[in-house]
Formats: C-alpha cells, structure tokens, sequence
C-alpha cells in the first residue's frame, strides 16, 4: 500500500516544485531553469518506472495469487501500459526528426501532436489531484 501511494509522488510533486521555483526571481536568472529540472525528473522517472513495473509488478503479483508462476508474470509485467508507453515515448523524446515532425509546422503529423499534446496537458492537475486523494 505503501508502495502504491508513493506513486505518484515520484512525478506530481517533482513537477510541481520544479513549475514553481523556477518562476522564483532568485532562479530565473538560471537559463534553462525549468527544462533542466524537469530532465532531471524524468531522467529519475525512467529507471523508477521501469522498476516499479517490472519487479514491482512482480511482487504485487505474487503477493496477490499464489498460482503466479516468474516466466508469466514477467511477460505480464513488460506488457503493461506503462511499459509499452515507455519505448515510445523515449523514441520520440530522443529522436529529433521524429519529434520535428510531430512537433514543429508544417509537417504531417503535426494534427497527430496536437491530439498529443492536448492529451498531455492536464497531466499536472490531473497527477495533483490522484496525490492529493491518494493521501486521504
């Protein structure tokens, strides 16, 4: 349960902090404030999910049903949502063609990082409010 509450608290409150104290009189003379420290987040975030969802995947797993044999749950583990975002969305983040594509006009798939980047948005309120409930 521990475990479970602390989730969210690895990416909400980072961003929050970060979004806040960047803005700050002292720290707005450091260029780049804000994109360094939110790189620092997720470059924590990356290895933290990839372990949350895989070893920890696997002991909630077993904690839960004892008929749960490793090789099943592994392939269960690499085949969660997360998981699968994860490749896709450092393929994007580090590959500057793509991400121009998507990301930059005039391109073709710029309506497909639009829909995107809507999508992303409210992730910063959203993440708040799942921190804040889940500490009730």
């Amino acid at each position: 349960l521990v475990t479970a509450c602390t989730f969210h608290n690895c990416v909400a409150l980072p961003l929050l902090m970060v979004t806040s104290l960047c803005e700050q009189d002292v720290l707005q003379q450091v260029p780049e404030c804000k994109d360094v420290a939110l790189s620092l987040c997720f470059l924590y975030l990356v290895p933290w999910n990839v372990l949350f969802w895989t070893f920890g995947f696997a002991v909630f797993s077993k904690a839960l049903n004892a008929n749960v044999t490793p090789k099943n749950t592994l392939a269960r583990a690499f085949l969660t949502p997360p998981m699968l975002a994860m490749p896709v969305g450092l393929l994007l983040g580090l590959c500057s063609p793509l991400r121009e594509w998507l990301f930059e006009r005039p391109s073709p798939l710029r309506s497909v990082g639009d829909a995107l980047q809507t999508l992303t948005d409210p992730l910063l309120g959203t993440s708040t409010l799942v921190m804040a409930a889940s500490l009730i």
